[in-house]
């Protein structure tokens, strides 16, 4: 009868106690990890994470009314890199379902986030929203390669969502709405919660340049200022949110931004 040396007996035991973990790593595993990776690197600012699990044709749509953008995987990692530190106080993942098919994987889910810096007016912020996203397998290591995303409103209609937020907003006092020859006074009530810090895409105050040359074409500046506008960066809500102000008052709060760049 044959008799398995006592060294051949190791080499069963090793294997066997390899078995388990081989059978716990699942298919959907390694794209659960580099989600996590993901968004730790987002929370840190870590550019070279990023550089690591996204693919190169990596494009973000954000489909958020307040924050419409499409992004590639360049200017995604230049505007994570001007992130404030410690924007990000959590980026949580939830209900995550991800299906692999080959060589390509999706993922879709919500992620839930607490934010508070200069880019929110130093407010906690919380927000959630829903995404879909895309990988790729790629000389053996999966690739993030399409990431969309949209706020998760729950059975509200976005435009009431859009209201909350704007509710933020600072307020004036009632006369604010004929106070049309004061531009600097129109810019703090509707403009400064988003120009001055360059808060959800918009241009800041002091970029010099851009005024200067938007200023070319004021007329469209008022226009857009008055009715809103949707650009590659972000959503500017019609008056800056604030209904309330005349459309003198936006002109003005305009003018004030084109004369501090000169």
């Amino acid at each position: 009868m044959y008799r398995p040396s006592l060294k051949w007996l190791a080499v069963l035991v090793g294997f066997a106690s390899l078995a388990p973990s081989i059978a716990k790593d699942s298919p959907e595993g390694p794209i659960q990890r580099v989600n996590a990776q993901f968004e730790e690197a987002h929370r840190t600012g870590e550019v070279a994470v990023m550089e690591r699990v996204l693919a190169e044709d990596f494009t973000l749509i954000h489909s958020g009314a307040l924050a419409s953008q499409v992004e590639s995987k360049q200017a995604f990692i230049r505007r994570l890199s001007t992130m404030p530190a410690g924007l990000f106080r959590s980026r949580d993942l939830e209900g995550v379902v991800v299906r692999v098919f080959g060589d390509m994987a999706i993922a879709h889910g919500y992620l839930r986030t607490r934010s508070s810096s200069a880019w929110t007016g130093g407010r906690l912020k919380e927000n959630r929203y829903h995404f879909l996203r895309v990988f790729r397998r790629e000389r053996g290591a999966w690739r993030m390669v399409v990431w969309h995303s949209g706020w998760a409103v729950d059975e509200r209609k976005e435009a009431d969502f859009i209201g909350d937020y704007l509710a933020v907003f600072p307020k004036g006092a009632p006369a604010a709405a004929g106070a049309a020859a004061d531009g600097l006074a129109a810019y703090r009530e509707a403009c400064a919660v988003c120009h001055d810090n360059g808060a959800m895409g918009a241009p800041s105050i002091g970029d010099r340049a851009h005024w200067q040359a938007a200023a070319t074409d004021r007329a469209r500046l008022y226009e857009r200022a008055i009715a809103g506008y949707a650009g590659p960066k972000g959503v500017m809500p019609a008056k800056g949110g604030r209904q309330d102000l005349s459309d003198a008052a936006v002109k003005a709060a305009v003018d004030h931004l084109i004369e501090g760049a000169r």
